[in-house]
């Protein structure tokens, strides 16, 4: 039978002694941190009592939260129902407005105005709105020649001489310069006349829908599709106190310079400086 094994014979006695004296130390420092180990306890059981208690209120939270959004739910069908609308509505009430020589003025109408002021077209309140709608550019006519001015600096003489021409009622010539403006700022941004059409369609048409989302393209609407002021001469046949460009610019009509068109024209070069240049 074998002799058992000595380990001190083999491991020299100052390693075990070094050993023993490790063992020592860490149970020393063990004593010493005991205390502050029992009190981070101690601060850390109201925090595991609240952890506790938010979990244990969790579950009939979340379902009232599920129980709310069930009673919403048909309200927020609704409000996605019209959102989806949205597109098909903004284009229909720009189209009210431009059949009656008016455009959007991105700075200065709100959706509220824009729908309004469909609607009051929709409901033969004709002369009242284009009151409204000369009021609006009035008020807006120093901003607007600033910002066109600054976006198109090359063209600004053009702009002051038109609103300087409004101003003091000349809207012979205020009209003119304008509709020449629509037609220059449109060029410089396509190579495309404005009003240019291809079997009865706007060439620009396909510039400005490549790429946008449907509000977006809804937005566009009085550029994409024919209106009065492009419209040919069998179009205009049935049109009733409107402001075309060919008649103006070609001087086939001599009735064109009064506050209303010269208003109208301000709105589509304001409409059009957008359209073609800030709209992504």
């Amino acid at each position: 039978m074998s002799e058992k094994h000595d380990p001190t014979s083999v491991v020299p006695p100052e390693v075990v002694d070094n050993v023993n004296r490790l063992v020592r130390e860490v149970a020393a420092g063990a004593q010493q941190i005991r205390p502050a180990l029992e009190q981070m306890a101690r601060l850390a059981l109201p925090h595991i009592a609240a952890i506790r208690s938010t979990l244990a209120n969790f579950a009939p939270t979340a379902e009232a939260v599920r129980q709310n959004l069930e009673r919403a739910r048909p309200m927020l069908i609704a409000i996605s129902a019209a959102i989806e609308r949205l597109p098909e509505q903004q284009a229909a009430a720009l189209r009210i407005l431009a059949s009656n020589g008016w455009y959007l003025d991105p700075d200065g109408m709100t959706a509220h105005d824009i729908f309004g002021w469909a609607a009051d077209f929709q409901a033969g309140k004709i002369e009242e709105t284009h009151c409204a709608l000369c009021a609006h550019f009035q008020s807006r006519l120093t901003d607007i020649e600033a910002a066109l001015s600054e976006q198109f600096p090359r063209r600004a003489k053009f702009f002051r001489s038109a609103c300087d021409a409004h101003r003091r009622g000349d809207y012979i010539a205020s009209v003119a310069i304008w509709l020449i403006q629509s037609d220059g700022l449109c060029f410089d941004r396509t190579g495309e006349q404005l009003f240019g059409k291809n079997n009865g369609k706007m060439r620009i048409a396909g510039q400005l829908k490549n790429g946008k989302s449907p509000l977006t393209v809804s937005a566009l609407t009085a550029l994409i599709e024919p209106t009065p002021i492009s419209a040919g001469r069998s179009d205009r046949q049935t049109l009733v106190n409107y402001l075309n460009r060919r008649e103006v610019l070609h001087g086939e009509s001599l009735d064109y310079g009064n506050e209303l068109n010269g208003c109208r024209a301000i709105s589509l070069v304001t409409y059009v400086a957008w359209a073609l240049w800030e709209v992504e």
